[in-house]
């Protein structure tokens, strides 16, 4: 299931566990003194009535938001691939937005399939902008639209 909320700490105690900030964050940026955005849409997903990860919703151009999926270890794969659709459907029904894409390194490949699997399809590669581990990686851009969600037909 999944519903917006505004609960910061719900939001900060899910965003600052180690494992995901871990897949979030590039290098150099700590969650000390982190707190989320709450005029941006949180979606809390809920799986037999437990906390199995968010989903974050932000502008970053007058028709487009991009998305952070972020879902504990122990839900991925079917629960957060249902959750993913949930939640796009959710975007598409209460929100004016045409376009949602996300940013994916190269370094987190399983990101960039799972996206696909939601409908997301890769448009355009960054190179080398994404300090991870050391290391530059590059940066795929994916999108999906709102027909293209509608389309689907996501339940």
């Amino acid at each position: 299931m999944i519903e917006r909320t505004f609960d910061a700490d719900l939001i900060k105690s899910i965003v600052k566990r180690p494992d995901i900030w871990a897949t979030i964050a590039p290098d150099g940026k700590e969650p000390d003194g982190w707190e989320p955005n709450l005029k941006e849409c949180w979606l809390k997903v809920m799986h037999n009535e437990q906390i199995a990860g968010l989903f974050n919703y932000h502008v970053v151009e007058p028709d487009t938001l991009e998305v952070h999926p972020m879902i504990l270890h122990e839900y991925r794969g079917t629960v957060a691939l249902d959750a993913a659709k949930q939640s796009l459907r959710w975007i598409a029904e209460n929100s004016p937005y045409q376009v949602i894409k996300c940013l994916v390194p190269d370094l987190f490949r399983n990101v960039r399939l799972f996206a696909m699997q939601c409908g997301f399809v890769k448009t355009n590669k960054k190179y080398q902008i994404y300090p991870k581990n050391g290391k530059i990686y590059d940066m795929w851009e994916l999108v999906i639209t709102r027909s293209d969600i509608e389309a689907k037909h996501y339940e």
